[in-house]
Protein backbone atom coordinates (compact mmCIF):
# COMPACT_ATOMS: atom_id res chain seq x y z
CA UNK A 1 0.00 0.00 0.00
CA UNK A 2 1.02 3.50 -1.03
CA UNK A 3 0.29 6.48 1.37
CA UNK A 4 -0.04 10.18 0.38
CA UNK A 5 -0.03 12.50 3.18
CA UNK A 6 -1.29 15.64 2.00
CA UNK A 7 -0.88 19.04 4.20
CA UNK A 8 -4.28 19.71 4.43
CA UNK A 9 -7.94 18.37 2.74
CA UNK A 10 -8.20 20.07 0.05
CA UNK A 11 -5.06 18.57 -1.11
CA UNK A 12 -5.81 15.58 -0.27
CA UNK A 13 -9.14 15.53 -2.29
CA UNK A 14 -7.53 17.34 -5.07
CA UNK A 15 -5.01 14.02 -4.99
CA UNK A 16 -7.49 11.62 -4.64
CA UNK A 17 -9.20 13.13 -8.01
CA UNK A 18 -5.82 13.03 -9.87
CA UNK A 19 -5.48 9.14 -8.89
CA UNK A 20 -8.92 8.91 -10.15
CA UNK A 21 -11.01 8.84 -7.52
CA UNK A 22 -11.53 7.34 -4.30
CA UNK A 23 -13.48 6.68 -1.08
CA UNK A 24 -13.34 8.32 1.78
CA UNK A 25 -12.86 6.30 5.25
CA UNK A 26 -12.31 7.80 8.65
CA UNK A 27 -9.25 10.58 8.02
CA UNK A 28 -8.14 9.28 4.69
CA UNK A 29 -9.55 8.55 1.54
CA UNK A 30 -9.35 4.67 0.08
CA UNK A 31 -8.01 4.79 -4.35
CA UNK A 32 -7.04 1.19 -4.87
CA UNK A 33 -4.15 0.37 -3.72
CA UNK A 34 -3.06 3.73 -2.61
CA UNK A 35 -4.28 5.56 0.92
CA UNK A 36 -4.31 9.38 0.72
CA UNK A 37 -4.70 10.98 4.45
CA UNK A 38 -4.33 14.70 5.29
CA UNK A 39 -2.98 16.37 7.93
CA UNK A 40 -4.19 19.88 9.42
CA UNK A 41 -0.94 21.98 8.84
CA UNK A 42 1.27 21.33 11.89
CA UNK A 43 0.77 18.34 13.60
CA UNK A 44 3.45 18.29 15.97
CA UNK A 45 4.92 20.50 18.18
CA UNK A 46 8.20 21.18 20.03
CA UNK A 47 7.76 20.11 23.32
CA UNK A 48 7.95 22.98 26.05
CA UNK A 49 10.11 23.40 29.09
CA UNK A 50 7.94 21.99 31.34
CA UNK A 51 7.43 18.59 29.29
CA UNK A 52 11.37 17.84 30.25
CA UNK A 53 11.42 18.66 33.64
CA UNK A 54 8.74 19.87 35.72
CA UNK A 55 10.91 22.69 37.46
CA UNK A 56 10.77 24.62 34.70
CA UNK A 57 7.04 25.34 35.23
CA UNK A 58 8.46 27.81 37.79
CA UNK A 59 10.60 30.73 36.48
CA UNK A 60 13.69 31.00 37.71
CA UNK A 61 16.72 33.08 36.35
CA UNK A 62 19.30 30.15 37.50
CA UNK A 63 18.06 27.67 35.10
CA UNK A 64 18.80 29.78 32.28
CA UNK A 65 19.18 29.55 29.57
CA UNK A 66 17.27 26.47 28.70
CA UNK A 67 18.06 24.02 25.95
CA UNK A 68 17.28 20.78 25.10
CA UNK A 69 19.05 18.88 22.14
CA UNK A 70 18.11 16.51 20.65
CA UNK A 71 14.52 18.03 20.93
CA UNK A 72 11.19 16.48 21.59
CA UNK A 73 8.06 17.02 19.94
CA UNK A 74 4.28 16.10 21.44
CA UNK A 75 0.92 16.23 19.15
CA UNK A 76 -0.46 20.21 18.81
CA UNK A 77 -3.71 20.95 20.43
CA UNK A 78 -6.64 18.90 19.86
CA UNK A 79 -4.88 16.94 16.80
CA UNK A 80 -4.75 13.55 18.10
CA UNK A 81 -7.04 11.64 16.69
CA UNK A 82 -6.05 12.77 13.14
CA UNK A 83 -2.45 12.16 13.93
CA UNK A 84 -3.47 8.68 15.14
CA UNK A 85 -5.01 7.95 12.04
CA UNK A 86 -1.75 9.27 10.11
CA UNK A 87 0.64 6.81 11.96
CA UNK A 88 -1.52 4.25 11.68
CA UNK A 89 -1.46 4.43 8.37
CA UNK A 90 2.13 4.56 8.41
CA UNK A 91 2.69 1.43 9.76
CA UNK A 92 0.67 -0.12 7.15
CA UNK A 93 2.18 1.29 4.37
CA UNK A 94 4.98 -0.11 1.77
CA UNK A 95 6.21 3.31 0.70
CA UNK A 96 4.83 7.04 1.14
CA UNK A 97 4.44 10.09 -0.67
CA UNK A 98 5.41 13.48 0.99
CA UNK A 99 2.45 15.82 -0.23
CA UNK A 100 3.11 18.62 2.01
CA UNK A 101 3.13 22.18 0.07
CA UNK A 102 6.03 22.93 -1.95
CA UNK A 103 8.19 25.27 0.28
CA UNK A 104 10.16 24.84 3.58
CA UNK A 105 6.89 24.75 6.12
CA UNK A 106 4.84 22.36 3.70
CA UNK A 107 8.32 19.61 3.80
CA UNK A 108 8.71 19.82 7.04
CA UNK A 109 5.26 19.13 8.94
CA UNK A 110 5.16 15.71 6.92
CA UNK A 111 8.81 14.84 7.48
CA UNK A 112 8.38 15.42 11.00
CA UNK A 113 5.06 13.33 11.40
CA UNK A 114 7.14 10.39 9.46
CA UNK A 115 10.13 10.48 11.71
CA UNK A 116 8.03 10.92 15.06
CA UNK A 117 6.00 7.22 13.67
CA UNK A 118 9.63 5.66 13.23
CA UNK A 119 8.75 5.13 9.49
CA UNK A 120 11.54 3.33 7.83
CA UNK A 121 9.57 2.61 4.43
CA UNK A 122 10.61 4.45 1.20
CA UNK A 123 9.14 8.10 1.28
CA UNK A 124 9.31 10.03 -2.41
CA UNK A 125 7.90 13.54 -2.85
CA UNK A 126 5.22 14.90 -4.91
CA UNK A 127 5.52 19.13 -5.72
CA UNK A 128 1.74 20.67 -5.99
CA UNK A 129 1.44 23.93 -6.38
CA UNK A 130 -1.98 24.15 -7.72
CA UNK A 131 -5.19 21.71 -7.37
CA UNK A 132 -6.62 21.85 -10.90
CA UNK A 133 -6.85 18.04 -11.94
CA UNK A 134 -3.91 17.72 -14.39
CA UNK A 135 -1.87 19.92 -12.71
CA UNK A 136 -2.06 17.42 -9.89
CA UNK A 137 -2.17 14.36 -12.09
CA UNK A 138 1.23 15.95 -14.01
CA UNK A 139 2.92 16.05 -10.53
CA UNK A 140 1.92 12.06 -9.50
CA UNK A 141 3.64 11.04 -13.12
CA UNK A 142 6.81 13.00 -11.77
CA UNK A 143 7.36 11.71 -7.96
CA UNK A 144 10.99 12.52 -7.14
CA UNK A 145 12.97 10.90 -4.10
CA UNK A 146 11.85 13.27 -0.35
CA UNK A 147 16.08 13.11 0.58
CA UNK A 148 16.54 15.28 -2.42
CA UNK A 149 14.35 18.53 0.06
CA UNK A 150 15.71 17.03 3.32
CA UNK A 151 17.33 20.52 2.93
CA UNK A 152 14.28 22.28 3.09
CA UNK A 153 12.75 20.59 6.26
CA UNK A 154 16.50 21.37 8.00
CA UNK A 155 15.53 25.08 7.45
CA UNK A 156 12.29 25.12 8.74
CA UNK A 157 13.20 22.86 11.95
CA UNK A 158 16.01 24.75 12.78
CA UNK A 159 14.01 28.10 12.39
CA UNK A 160 11.26 26.69 14.41
CA UNK A 161 13.69 25.55 17.21
CA UNK A 162 15.94 28.82 17.25
CA UNK A 163 12.12 30.95 17.57
CA UNK A 164 11.81 28.42 20.68
CA UNK A 165 15.24 28.89 22.21
CA UNK A 166 14.79 32.85 21.50
CA UNK A 167 11.33 33.11 22.66
CA UNK A 168 11.64 31.00 26.08
CA UNK A 169 15.02 32.45 27.37
CA UNK A 170 14.69 35.98 26.29
CA UNK A 171 11.00 36.29 27.67
CA UNK A 172 11.88 34.80 30.58
CA UNK A 173 15.24 36.57 31.58
CA UNK A 174 13.49 39.69 30.34
CA UNK A 175 10.55 39.35 32.57
CA UNK A 176 12.41 38.45 35.99
CA UNK A 177 14.97 41.04 35.41
CA UNK A 178 11.89 43.50 34.84
CA UNK A 179 10.24 42.48 37.96
CA UNK A 180 13.37 43.40 40.34
CA UNK A 181 12.81 46.82 38.91
CA UNK A 182 9.63 46.56 39.75
CA UNK A 183 7.71 46.04 36.53
CA UNK A 184 4.82 43.89 36.52
CA UNK A 185 3.51 41.36 33.87
CA UNK A 186 5.23 39.35 31.09
CA UNK A 187 7.48 41.11 28.43
CA UNK A 188 7.29 39.06 25.64
CA UNK A 189 10.26 38.33 23.40
CA UNK A 190 10.26 36.90 19.88
CA UNK A 191 12.15 36.85 16.45
CA UNK A 192 10.95 39.10 13.98
CA UNK A 193 11.06 37.92 10.45
CA UNK A 194 12.80 41.52 9.35
CA UNK A 195 15.25 41.22 11.55
CA UNK A 196 13.80 43.39 14.46
CA UNK A 197 12.94 41.44 17.56
CA UNK A 198 9.73 42.34 18.65
CA UNK A 199 6.90 41.15 20.96
CA UNK A 200 4.64 37.85 19.92
CA UNK A 201 1.45 38.57 19.43
CA UNK A 202 -1.57 39.06 22.19
CA UNK A 203 -1.76 35.16 23.25
CA UNK A 204 -4.54 32.98 23.44
CA UNK A 205 -5.55 30.79 25.85
CA UNK A 206 -3.67 27.50 25.79
CA UNK A 207 -0.58 28.49 24.53
CA UNK A 208 2.04 27.52 26.93
CA UNK A 209 3.39 29.22 30.51
CA UNK A 210 5.17 32.50 28.56
CA UNK A 211 1.32 32.60 26.99
CA UNK A 212 -0.78 32.77 30.55
CA UNK A 213 -1.36 36.22 32.24
CA UNK A 214 0.35 38.11 29.52
CA UNK A 215 -0.43 42.11 29.53
CA UNK A 216 -1.32 43.46 26.00
CA UNK A 217 1.33 44.28 23.88
CA UNK A 218 1.51 45.97 20.56
CA UNK A 219 5.28 46.21 18.80
CA UNK A 220 5.74 50.57 17.99
CA UNK A 221 8.11 51.70 15.63
CA UNK A 222 11.56 50.06 15.75
CA UNK A 223 14.49 51.70 15.26
CA UNK A 224 17.33 50.02 12.82
CA UNK A 225 21.27 48.77 13.42
CA UNK A 226 23.38 50.97 15.09
CA UNK A 227 20.76 52.44 17.74
CA UNK A 228 22.13 53.55 19.96
CA UNK A 229 19.75 53.52 23.18
CA UNK A 230 19.94 57.47 23.75
CA UNK A 231 17.56 58.61 20.86
CA UNK A 232 14.11 58.39 19.82
CA UNK A 233 12.84 55.93 17.45
CA UNK A 234 11.63 55.54 13.46
CA UNK A 235 10.40 53.31 11.10
CA UNK A 236 13.33 51.56 8.94
CA UNK A 237 13.95 53.01 5.45
CA UNK A 238 13.32 50.43 2.63
CA UNK A 239 16.29 50.70 0.56
CA UNK A 240 16.27 48.72 -2.99
CA UNK A 241 18.44 45.85 -2.68
CA UNK A 242 21.25 45.55 -5.85
CA UNK A 243 21.12 42.87 -7.94
CA UNK A 244 23.97 40.77 -8.56
CA UNK A 245 25.19 40.58 -12.21
CA UNK A 246 24.31 38.21 -13.84
CA UNK A 247 21.30 37.23 -11.72
CA UNK A 248 18.42 36.54 -13.92
CA UNK A 249 15.11 38.83 -13.13
CA UNK A 250 12.81 36.31 -13.96
CA UNK A 251 9.49 35.72 -11.46
CA UNK A 252 10.70 34.51 -8.02
CA UNK A 253 10.73 30.31 -8.14
CA UNK A 254 9.65 27.75 -5.08
CA UNK A 255 12.22 26.56 -2.69
CA UNK A 256 12.23 23.60 -4.54
CA UNK A 257 13.11 25.24 -8.02
CA UNK A 258 15.69 27.30 -6.22
CA UNK A 259 17.85 24.94 -4.93
CA UNK A 260 19.65 24.60 -1.36
CA UNK A 261 22.09 27.14 -2.63
CA UNK A 262 19.62 30.06 -3.05
CA UNK A 263 19.89 32.89 -0.81
CA UNK A 264 17.85 33.63 1.89
CA UNK A 265 17.57 36.24 4.26
CA UNK A 266 19.43 35.53 7.18
CA UNK A 267 17.40 36.97 10.48
CA UNK A 268 19.37 39.62 12.62
CA UNK A 269 18.69 41.70 15.57
CA UNK A 270 18.12 45.23 16.18
CA UNK A 271 16.91 47.67 18.85
CA UNK A 272 12.67 47.51 19.59
CA UNK A 273 10.08 48.57 21.13
CA UNK A 274 8.08 47.29 23.50
CA UNK A 275 4.62 49.29 24.86
CA UNK A 276 3.29 47.10 27.69
CA UNK A 277 -0.16 48.02 29.42
CA UNK A 278 -1.68 46.35 32.21
CA UNK A 279 -4.15 47.42 35.43
CA UNK A 280 -3.66 51.01 34.29
CA UNK A 281 0.19 50.85 34.23
CA UNK A 282 2.15 51.82 31.30
CA UNK A 283 5.36 51.18 30.46
CA UNK A 284 8.15 51.26 27.64
CA UNK A 285 11.02 48.16 27.19
CA UNK A 286 13.64 48.81 24.45
CA UNK A 287 16.03 46.24 23.42
CA UNK A 288 19.78 47.05 22.56
CA UNK A 289 21.84 44.65 21.14
CA UNK A 290 25.44 44.99 22.42
CA UNK A 291 28.29 43.07 20.48
CA UNK A 292 28.22 39.98 23.37
CA UNK A 293 24.83 40.81 25.56
CA UNK A 294 22.00 42.13 25.36
CA UNK A 295 20.78 44.91 27.48
CA UNK A 296 16.97 45.93 28.02
CA UNK A 297 15.93 49.19 29.65
CA UNK A 298 12.71 50.43 30.79
CA UNK A 299 11.22 53.28 29.99
CA UNK A 300 8.20 54.89 32.71
CA UNK A 301 6.50 57.90 33.51
CA UNK A 302 8.33 58.02 36.65
CA UNK A 303 12.24 57.47 35.47
CA UNK A 304 12.58 57.77 31.54
CA UNK A 305 16.30 55.83 31.88
CA UNK A 306 16.18 53.10 34.35
CA UNK A 307 18.16 50.42 33.51
CA UNK A 308 16.77 46.65 34.30
CA UNK A 309 19.50 44.81 36.44
CA UNK A 310 20.64 41.84 35.58
CA UNK A 311 21.30 42.78 31.77
CA UNK A 312 21.81 40.00 29.40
Amino acid sequence: MRLFIAEKPELAKAIVEGLGGGSRKNGYYECGDDRVTWCFGHMLKLCDPEDYDARYSKWNMADLPISHIPWKKKPAGDKQDQLDIIIGLISQAESIVNAGDPDEEGQLLVDEIIEYANCNAPVKRVLVNDNNTKIVKKALANLRDNSEFAGLSAAAEARSVGDQLYGYNMTRAYTLSAREAGHQGVLSVGRGERGITRPAQEPTKGRGAEGRGMPRVRPEQSAGPGLDGQGATGPQKKTKKKRPEGRSTGAAQPPYARGMDAERPRPGIAGAWFTTARSGEAGRALLLPGKHEMHLRVITSEDHNQPLKGAL
